[in-house]
């Protein structure tokens, strides 16, 4: 039983205590790749972990878990991890 019972929608309570994964771009194309918080966090990890960035350019694609792993932390788990993957994966190899 909850000691404190609310009378708000889960949705609002989720949303109110920051629960709810990231959205897609892919689902609101009105919200561009530069207003998307994921994209933003990605592009702080690849900044931020210049050594990991090297190494992927260098060949070797197991380091990209810890940048992955930066921005899964960065976003207390809410995020995607295999779209973390391609954004990173992307931003890495030069497409984005």
């Amino acid at each position: 039983m909850l000691t404190n019972p609310s009378t708000d929608s889960i949705l609002k309570i989720a949303t109110d205590l920051d629960l709810l994964a990231f959205p897609s771009t892919d689902h609101n194309p009105q919200e561009t790749q530069a207003e998307d918080p994921l994209i933003r966090i990605c592009e702080k990890a690849v900044v931020e972990l210049t050594a990991e960035v090297a190494a992927v350019k260098k060949g070797n694609k197991n380091v990209l878990n810890r940048i992955v792993g930066s921005v899964m932390k960065e976003s207390r788990g809410r995020a995607d991890a295999r779209r973390v993957k391609e954004i990173v994966e992307r931003m890495v190899c030069g497409e984005v």
